[in-house]
């Protein structure tokens, strides 16, 4: 909205301001005196906000109007509850709303049919214009929250898990908390090693991880016993039976990962920074990561493909 078109608002706001008063006064006789003054009040105070609307965005030219406006407000909000105070600030009203409501007051005052019609209708409009602005806030701090979940810094340290006869697995944990809330509200435990047994965990590691991973584990003849990848990048070694707790459903996916049975020893996450240009299966790598390193020692021996350093 340029600064012109402001103009000529404020000019028109003051015309019919001044037409709608002038109204009020003017109506002494007369069965419908009261009616005519309430609608002139009605017309008058829309006008001043008319008014007032064009001031205002004459004074905030250079500002985004309109839905990009809200948008860019939105996006700086907090909660849902100050999308809907600024959804329901008189001053934040449109001018096309109030001229609705100029109008819906000579209609019922009237007491015409087409009153009802226009309130549904007003109502309705609004209604899906709030839940617009609550959709787009949430899935904008959403999206948010996934862009986070990118940004991790790597600085763990060498973790070891003590396992006496039991199965585990070695997998990424977005793999069994899939379709689930559970990975929404705990990825950051994941990132972190932060596990508890309130989230199901007895005995775990669990930690987030660069792009380049080693993938194969091998056995000390260099057979290779299993492997695991990551689409998240995070990765833990878990006890079978809590990850099945979670999601029974993963029993039918555990190729998702690599599952050792009745593992008694030591399973050891060992990260290893590296500075670019590195080589990663024969191929240069020319980004900085962190790689990890899973070696485990029992009555099963494995430990992860060395890279061509």
């Amino acid at each position: 909205m340029n600064k012109t078109f402001c103009y000529f608002g404020m000019v028109a706001g003051s015309i019919v301001f001044a037409c709608a008063f002038v109204m009020f006064v003017l109506p002494t006789t007369g069965d419908d005196v009261m009616k005519m003054r309430v609608i002139s009040a009605a017309v008058a105070l829309g006008a001043a906000f008319s008014f007032y609307r064009a001031c205002y965005h004459y004074r905030h030219s250079e500002e985004p109007k309109g839905w990009e406006g809200s948008r860019k407000l939105i996006e700086q909000m907090e909660s849902w509850g100050e999308v809907v105070r600024y959804f329901f600030n008189p001053m934040q009203m449109r001018s096309r709303t109030a001229w609705d409501l100029v109008i819906l007051v000579a209609l019922i005052i009237f007491k015409t049919k087409f009153a009802i019609v226009l309130a549904v209708l007003l109502v309705g409009l609004k209604c899906w214009m709030l839940f617009s602005e609550m959709r787009y806030w949430k899935t904008y701090h959403k999206l948010k929250e996934l862009e986070n979940m990118t940004e991790v810094t790597y600085d763990h340290e060498d973790a070891v898990m003590e396992v006496r006869g039991q199965d585990i697995i070695i997998v990424d944990p977005c793999y069994f908390c899939a379709d689930t809330d559970f990975w929404e509200a705990n990825w950051q435990h994941f990132c972190n090693n932060e596990l508890t047994e309130e989230m199901g965990f007895r005995n775990a590691l669990s930690f987030s991880v660069s792009d380049y991973q080693i993938t194969d584990l091998v056995d000390d003849a260099g057979a290779v016993v299993g492997s695991w990848s990551s689409d998240s990048n995070t990765v833990g070694c878990y006890l079978l039976d809590d990850v099945l707790r979670i999601n029974p459903d993963f029993a039918k996916e555990l190729e998702c990962g690599m599952v050792i049975r009745n593992f008694s020893g030591q399973v050891r996450f060992h990260f290893e920074q590296k500075t670019s240009p590195w080589t990663f299966y024969g191929q240069e790598v020319e980004e900085d990561a962190v790689v990890l390193y899973i070696e485990g020692a029992g009555n099963r021996q494995f430990h992860s493909q060395e890279v061509d350093l």
